[in-house]
This record gives structure tokens, sequence and C-alpha cells, in this order.
């Protein structure tokens, strides 16, 4: 799996936001400082943050999604469910045609398995292509219904199924970096998911822990916070945490 697709595969489907720090810092107090290694050898100083007392249920309610049921006749489900029987179809076609093309390349990669995995994918109404990480023995492909956030999902270096979701913001930020410092080998050991996604504890220095998500990896494991942080440029958002061959345990905002 090359940057190039990796980057434009999540650009097309992931709805990235840029936390503006105007308008919400007020929600929030700092609690801890401490000092981390970003990319390229650089040291901040990052605050975390936690909600003010008596405002978390106002912050909260920013981040809810109303939604709303719509009753349609049997001619538009119809309709509907063809059209995502189509859309499958489609995707099966160019996923076995790649998966074939690959073989010739990466003998370890087996048909029946892959295909299986597909097939557990087929409500989704938008299947892409899957990308091969010959460095790490893995295959992924990005799945999505409409209105919904992309799932990561694809078969690890021990053909066992793998799905990562709510750390592909970070991974995504963490992969462009490492790819443009380390070079693609580094950032496939650095992000390609090696475990499914679950939620974690992660500890950063000073003893202090953080709640998130995160998944393992060739190097280690990634790791996204729910809190918000600061660092000491103004950036506000969440903190990634993950690990490089070369250079150990790293930090990123996004």
């Amino acid at each position: 799996m090359n940057r190039k697709h990796f980057l434009k595969s999540l650009a097309l489907t992931t709805g990235f936001s840029v936390v503006n720090p105007s308008g919400l810092l007020e929600f929030f107090s700092p609690v801890r400082e401490l000092i981390l290694p970003f990319p390229r050898g650089v040291k901040k100083k990052v605050t975390i943050l936690a909600p003010k007392q008596g405002l978390f249920n106002q912050v909260s309610a920013q981040n809810i999604r109303t939604t709303y049921d719509y009753h349609q006749g049997g001619n538009y489900n119809s309709i509907a469910a063809y059209g995502q029987w189509y859309e499958y179809q489609q995707a099966a076609a160019q996923w076995n045609a790649y998966v074939q093309q690959q073989q010739q390349y990466y003998n370890w990669l087996r048909t029946d398995q892959l295909q299986n995995l597909l097939q557990q994918y087929s409500p989704y109404q938008q299947i892409g292509s899957p990308s091969v990480a010959e460095h790490v023995r893995s295959v992924y492909a990005f799945a999505k219904n409409y209105n919904t956030p992309p799932v990561l999902f694809g078969l690890n270096r021990n053909q066992n199924q793998v799905a990562t979701k709510d750390t592909l913001e970070g991974s995504y930020n963490v992969w462009e970096e490492v790819a443009d410092y380390y070079g693609n080998k580094e950032a496939q050991k650095t992000v390609a998911p090696q475990s499914s996604e679950v939620r974690a504890t992660i500890k950063i220095p000073n003893n202090i822990l953080l709640q998130g998500k995160g998944y393992e990896t060739n190097n280690g494991a990634l790791a996204v916070s729910d809190d918000l942080v600061e660092d000491e440029d103004g950036e506000v958002g969440n903190l990634v945490k993950y690990r490089t061959g070369p250079d150990g345990e790293q930090y990123m905002i996004v």
C-alpha cells in the first residue's frame, strides 16, 4: 500500500475537522502540563484540558447527532436494495481483479480469505479496492455507508481480520508525517493495523492516563485520546500516541 493511495483513500472517505480554539477553550480548563516528544526530534509543551465544571453537558451536547426516521414505500426500498446490490457487485469485480493481479507479486495473499472478508462487508454501499501493505504482509480496504464514517478493514500479517474507524483521522496524520520523514516502509510498520481498534487507556509521561481508542501495529501501538490537549503553539485537538522503529514513542495533535 503506497502512501499516495492511502492518503487519497482517507481524504475521499473521512470527514476531517480542524478544531478551532476560538470559542472552544472557554468550555475547558488546563489540568496538567508536560513536555512530549513530537515528530522530527521536536519537544513541545502540551496542556491537558478538561471540561469546566457545570459546562460538561453543554459541551457534550454539541456532538449529539439527531437522527430521523423516514418511512419509505416498498417501491423505493426495492430500488434502494437493488442499487446497493449493484454497487457491491461492481466493487467485488474490482476487488477480485486486483487481488488476482497482486498475487503474482505477493504469494502470501490468499484469495479465498480476501473474498470471504469482502462478503462480510457487502452490506456497505461503498467498498474500496484493496491495497497491499507489502512491508507488513497485510491488505486493507475502506467500507462506507452514506452519511457514516468509513471503516478501514482488512487482514493483518497473520491473516486475521482487523477493522478501525474512530482512529482514522489520527492514523492519517501519523502516516503522512512518518512517510515524509522515514519513508513508506516505516509508515506501514507504524500505522497499518495489526489488531482491531478497541477502547484503551493511554499512558503518557509522568504516569498520566488518558482514555481513548487504539490498535496494535508492527512497531507497538497507535492510540488516540478522547481528551483534548493544547500545545505551546495554540493547536487544540486529540492526542495521538504512536511508536516508530528509529525514534520510539512520539505524539501528535489531531
